[in-house]
C-alpha cells in the first residue's frame, strides 16, 4: 500500500468517525439501524485473521531458507527474543507495581468474563500445554491463536527441509499470503464505512 492510499484511508476513517458522531447527535437512537455495517466490517476482519497469521508466518520462516543451516544466527535470534521478552516482562512488572492500575476499583462488582473464569490456577504446565492443540482446525475455528502460531512456525521450518515437495507447498502459502494481503487492502477501503457503522 503506497503512502497516498494510506492517507486516503486515514482521512476516510476520520470522516467516518466524525459522521458517526454527527449522525448520532442528529438522529439519536435511529442510527442503530446502520450498526450492521460495523458488525460486517469486524466480522470480515476476524474472518481473515487465521489465514493471514498462518500464511505470513509460514512465508516468513520459509524465507529464511533451510532451518538446519541457520546454526549460530538462529541461536542468537532465539536468544535475542528470549532476552527482549524477559526485559519486556520485567519492565511490565516494575511499572505495574509502581503505577498500580485499578487500585481502588471493586472488581468483584463488575463480574468476571466467561473466558477468564476458572483460570485462577493457571500454572507453568498449563502455559506450556497451551502452545499446542489437540486439533489445529478446532483452534483455528475458536480463534485460539497461540497453537496456530506454533503450528505455522514448525510447519514453515519443516517445509524448508523436505526439498522439492516442500517447494510446492511453500509456493501455495506464498500465493495465499499475497491474496490475503490484497483482501486486507480491500477491507481497509471498507474501514471508513465500518467505523461509521
Amino acid at each position: 500500500m503506497n503512502a497516498r492510499t494510506s492517507n486516503l484511508i486515514l482521512v476516510g476513517i476520520v470522516v467516518g468517525i466524525a459522521a458517526a458522531f454527527l449522525s448520532v447527535a442528529a438522529f439519536g437512537e435511529r442510527m442503530v439501524a446502520v450498526a450492521w455495517m460495523g458488525d460486517l466490517f469486524l466480522k470480515s476482519l476476524k474472518m481473515i485473521i487465521v489465514p493471514l497469521i498462518m500464511a505470513s508466518m509460514i512465508v516468513g520462516v520459509t524465507g529464511l531458507g533451510d532451518v538446519r543451516k541457520l546454526g549460530r544466527i538462529g541461536g542468537l535470534t532465539v536468544l535475542y527474543y528470549a532476552v527482549t521478552t524477559g526485559l519486556a516482562v520485567a519492565l511490565g512488572i516494575v511499572l505495574v507495581n509502581l503505577i498500580r492500575p485499578g487500585l481502588g476499583i471493586d472488581v468483584g462488582a463488575m463480574g468476571m468474563p466467561q473466558q477468564v473464569m476458572g483460570k485462577g490456577e493457571l500454572g507453568f504446565r498449563d502455559i506450556v500445554l497451551s502452545f499446542v492443540s489437540d486439533n489445529i482446525f478446532e483452534s483455528m475455528a475458536r480463534m485460539d491463536i497461540l497453537p496456530v502460531i506454533v503450528f505455522s512456525l514448525v510447519l514453515g521450518g519443516i517445509l524448508t527441509t523436505v526439498g522439492k515437495a516442500g517447494e510446492t507447498v511453500i509456493g501455495f502459502f506464498a500465493g495465499l499470503n499475497e491474496a490475503i494481503m490484497k483482501m486486507v487492502l480491500l477491507l481497509m477501503f471498507m474501514a471508513p464505512v465500518g467505523v461509521f457503522g
